[in-house]
């Protein structure tokens, strides 16, 4: 670990009844002290319902390292069940924040298996890469159930010049049925340094097989159709994801060709970090061996940066030259 890093835990869900959730709890830590910043925005219908963020010190959260468990008081409870897994193997996370005008109770239970990679810039562990959402929101007496598709992970080792570099990534998900994809663009200096694509299949506890295919960077294109403006910002506005046939596992094949539009962009911030966190909707196609899955305007989540992007000084669009390419593979978490 860096004298001087950050490390973010990072929950999003697609919900029913037109909700979407993000849900991120960044360390900004120095030797040992440090400063955490948390981020609660739960979207319907493109309408910010609720938004959240609070900032504290380091020695006032309680943090295991032993597995995940991050408390604020009576504010803020993330934890991974022990116990449940311990009994079923399954993956789940319970997640309660409570304020003065709301309280939020969700249930993450992982559907496939999870993997970890590491990138130029970071660490990263796609912890649960598609999960079940379960939950409820209560408002003014009023209780929402909740229920979904979603994902956690984890990054860590991500230092401060990353960010003053313009380095960073595009990143998404994409929920089909049974099949997850989770993608990165990696950008330094506005420059393409890469790309990385996961592909996730459900799977059950008794299965003996690793249901997650990394995919050749050289087999992945990520094209920006078009642009608008945000935020005094040009930002992408339509993205095109093609990942060319290739083998994945012996003689399995995997494909996929998306349509990303983006129909909201809202605009957060860690500490000086800011991102967009776009909400779009998906149409193509996901392949891997007889299993084919087709998308239409299906909501998903995209993020990026503010840094890898440029400011609306002209009508140029995002310029992402190609430099060489290799794959990363990840491993399973």
């Amino acid at each position: 670990m860096r004298t001087i890093d950050f490390e973010l835990w990072h929950f999003e869900a697609i919900l029913d009844n037109g909700y979407s959730l993000l849900l991120g709890v960044m360390i900004y830590r120095l030797k040992k002290s440090g400063i955490v910043k948390t981020q609660l925005r739960l979207r319907k219908d493109s309408v910010a319902d609720v938004v959240s963020h609070h900032t504290y010190l380091l020695s006032d959260i309680v943090l295991s390292e032993e597995f995940l468990l991050i408390e604020v008081g009576d504010k803020l409870h993330i934890m991974f069940d022990q116990d449940h897994y311990n009994k079923t193997g399954e993956w789940v996370f319970n997640i309660s924040i409570t304020e003065h005008h709301y309280t939020l109770n969700l249930k993450f239970i992982g559907t496939t298996t999870g993997w970890k990679t590491k990138t130029k810039y970071t660490s990263w562990a796609g912890i649960l890469p598609k999960a079940t959402v379960l939950g409820s929101l209560t408002q003014q007496g009023e209780k929402i159930l909740l229920q979904g598709k979603g994902y956690h992970d984890h990054n860590w080792g991500q230092s401060l010049t990353m960010f003053l570099n313009k380095q960073g990534w595009f990143c998404g998900s994409v929920y089909a049925d049974t099949l997850k994809i989770t993608w990165a663009k990696e950008v330094q200096n506005r420059i393409d340094d890469g790309q990385l694509a996961i592909i996730n299949r459900d799977t059950t506890i008794s299965d003996d097989v690793t249901w997650f295919y990394p995919l050749p960077a050289k087999d992945i294109k990520f094209t920006i159709k078009s642009s608008t403006v945000k935020y005094r910002h040009r930002i992408p506005s339509e993205i095109h994801l093609k990942i060319q046939e290739t083998t994945v596992d012996d003689a399995l094949f995997a494909s996929a060709e998306l349509w990303m539009k983006i129909v909201d962009v809202q605009k957060i911030r860690f500490f000086t970090l800011q991102y967009y966190v776009c909400l779009v909707k998906t149409t193509g196609m996901v392949k891997v061996g007889s299993t084919e899955e087709y998308l239409q305007d299906s909501s998903q989540l995209i993020e990026f940066p503010d840094s890898i992007i440029k400011k609306n000084h002209s009508s140029e669009l995002i310029n992402l030259r190609r430099r060489n390419e290799s794959s990363r593979v990840p491993r399973s978490y």
